[in-house]
């Protein structure tokens, strides 16, 4: 599947704005046809967009189940085929056209194509969406239906507007709806339909690539391939599976994020064109090698929120957030904990930011309350379903320079006997998948071998990962404000991995602590901007002595919503920036460390 463009052959219409919206809570939408007619009642509703954060009403913020979207649209005389496209449909998304079902998908925050060829009629045409925004173990991310009667509180004395809610194990709110853009293609019936790219290496340098195209169309001509340089000219040029070698390659790093063009013909019937990167990735126990040169990985986890828009797409966010990155003197950030909408790859690759990108495989633990990996649970369909995803973001996402990383899942339960098999059956599916050969990896929570740790919760699935990553909170969950425990701690949990995988490099994937911004205490105490920034220095100060860990991602970029809870003040306050986007004290440290260069981070090792 590739990433909407115009062109000469190619029309893309984005039918992004003011949709109509309603909630279903009793599930009659299909029954009543509103496929062909909406109901009374609807309300406007903008796409992209996450309805929970549209209102003032508290019944739609938390509201868990059937929503429906509505939007008439005209389409264009350009083209012989017409496909709709679904950014994020999220989870589960029944698509209508003048009262008929045409397709149904549930993969979340991926994207998905309908072709409607013919069914699309003259003048005004009627687009209805149906999405479920329940999640069972089956989804991935996965949860499970709390009803009122399943809390502590006296079961019959709830309020007359009291309904099953979402029960789910991750720490950020579950947004639903359409959170991305939707497009109208018009397409020629002989076209591109998807790219297969590979790295041509002389050693660890890039020398160029190899293209594959699949096509579709009676009788379609060979692809012919050209790519040109920054400039504009041609510098290699080929026929599918031919290595296209330019004579004096520009490999792409974050240093210097040079970026070639693509171009992909198929006779006089398409044409397609895509930026892509000259780059080389390698991991030894000791580094993570980018054409031939060791990355120490710097930066933050980010979340795709923001006031007005939740978890929707926003162009504006997105700039903003990866520009705040690029200021910071970070050079990486990992897809916490979903894949991005397609433009944040694309900025990536411009800017010059490594990612880790990750599949929405997250609260894939109990923690304890009950084993997760177990038939009913994650079993069988849901690893069926878990493969699909990774599989399709790979094909989506391979094809990208700033894509250095498979994560294919954060903090799940792999202490669990089950887990094994699982997770060996995921590596599997994503070493298949891929072309460009990527390091994989699981985020763990679980904790290595080592006698203060209890054998249970050992890690099941670190054996498969290429390098380590893990998520710690010293001086946060664990020993509450003690933040001389911090140095030590870490060091122990790093050696210990270390000593259980010697052949693998460390990340410390996540870390950090809640600040609520403008609060403040000498000496420090827990939430204010004084105990982040001094949590933040100790940890990176523990790091610089640990050759082998070679990355940080601090815990989180900008606050963000989580559903509600004790331990949250109105949502995850980690974020070294507020969710608007204003720096709290450990920005500006962070800051000063990312942009001195590695020359402290040699000295505390040496």
């Amino acid at each position: 599947m590739l990433y909407p463009q115009t062109n000469s052959k190619r029309l893309a219409i984005r039918l992004d704005g003011i949709w109509q919206f309603r909630k279903d809570p009793s599930d009659v939408g299909r029954r009543e046809n509103w496929a062909s007619r909406p109901p009374p009642g609807t309300i406007p509703m903008p796409v992209p967009g996450a309805f929970n954060e549209m209102t003032a009403d508290a019944s739609l913020r938390d509201y868990w189940g059937v929503v429906w979207y509505f939007r008439e649209f005209e389409p264009p005389a350009a083209g012989s085929c017409h496909l709709l496209r679904f950014g994020a449909a999220v989870y589960h998304a029944e698509i209508f056209l003048n009262g008929e079902k045409i397709g149904e998908e549930h993969l979340g925050k991926l994207p998905f194509e309908i072709d409607v060829t013919g069914r699309l009629r003259d003048g005004s045409n009627l687009l209805a969406v149906r999405i479920d925004t329940s999640l069972s173990w089956q989804t991935i991310p996965p949860g499970t239906v709390k009803a009122p009667a399943d809390s502590w509180s006296t079961p019959d004395l709830h309020g007359p507007e009291e309904t099953p809610r979402a029960e789910y194990h991750f720490d950020f709110l579950n947004y639903g709806g359409l959170l991305r853009s939707v497009w109208l293609l018009a397409l020629p019936e002989t076209r591109i339909e998807a790219l297969r790219i590979e790295t041509v290496a002389e050693g660890d340098k890039p020398a160029g690539l190899k293209v594959r195209a699949s096509a579709c169309g009676e009788g379609a001509p060979a692809p012919a391939y050209r790519l040109l340089a920054p400039g504009g000219e041609c510098v290699a040029s080929g026929a599918d599976g031919d290595p296209l070698l330019p004579a004096d390659p520009l490999p792409w790093s974050p240093d210097s994020p040079q970026l070639y063009t693509l171009e992909v013909t198929l006779g006089e019937s398409d044409r397609y064109t895509l930026a892509v990167g000259l780059r080389t990735v390698r991991v030894t126990p000791d580094a993570f090698l980018l054409n031939g040169e060791p990355v120490y990985f710097q930066g933050c986890g980010l979340h795709e929120d923001f006031h007005l828009v939740g978890q929707g797409h926003s162009d504006a966010r997105l700039v903003k957030d990866l520009t705040l990155l690029k200021n910071m003197g970070a050079n990486s950030f990992r897809t916490s904990h979903y894949p991005y909408d397609e433009t944040a790859y694309q900025l990536a690759d411009r800017l010059g930011l490594l990612v880790i990108d990750e599949t929405p495989a997250v609260g894939l633990n109990a923690w304890d309350a009950y084993p997760v990996f177990a038939e009913g649970r994650l079993d069988a369909a849901t690893l069926a379903h878990h493969c699909r995803v990774i599989e399709r973001m790979i094909a989506r996402d391979h094809v990208h320079p700033s894509v250095v990383m498979w994560s294919l899942a954060n903090e799940p339960a792999c202490h669990e006997p089950a887990a094994e098999d699982y997770f060996r059956a995921l590596f599997e599916c994503c070493r298949a998948a891929d072309p460009q050969g990527l390091p994989a990896t699981v985020v763990q929570s679980s904790t290595p071998p080592g006698p203060h740790y209890s054998p249970g919760h050992h890690s099941r699935s670190a054996q498969f990962c290429d390098v380590i990553l893990w998520n710690r909170y010293y001086g946060w969950y664990q020993d509450c404000g003690r933040l001389g425990d911090i140095a030590p701690q870490l060091e122990y949990e790093a050696r210990a991995w270390r000593a259980a995988f010697p052949q693998k490099p460390l990340v410390l994937a996540e870390f950090g602590a809640d600040a609520v911004a403008g609060l403040h205490a000498d000496p420090p105490v827990m939430f204010s901007e004084e105990y982040q920034m001094e949590t933040a220095r100790l940890y990176c100060e523990q790091l610089d002595r640990l050759p082998f860990v070679i990355g940080e991602h601090i815990w989180n970029l900008c606050d963000f919503m989580t559903k509600q809870g004790l331990t949250r003040v109105i949502g995850n306050r980690k974020g070294i920036h507020t969710r608007d986007r204003q720096p709290k004290m450990s920005a500006h440290y962070l800051k000063s460390r990312w942009t001195a260069g590695p020359s402290a981070r040699t000295s505390a090792r040496e």
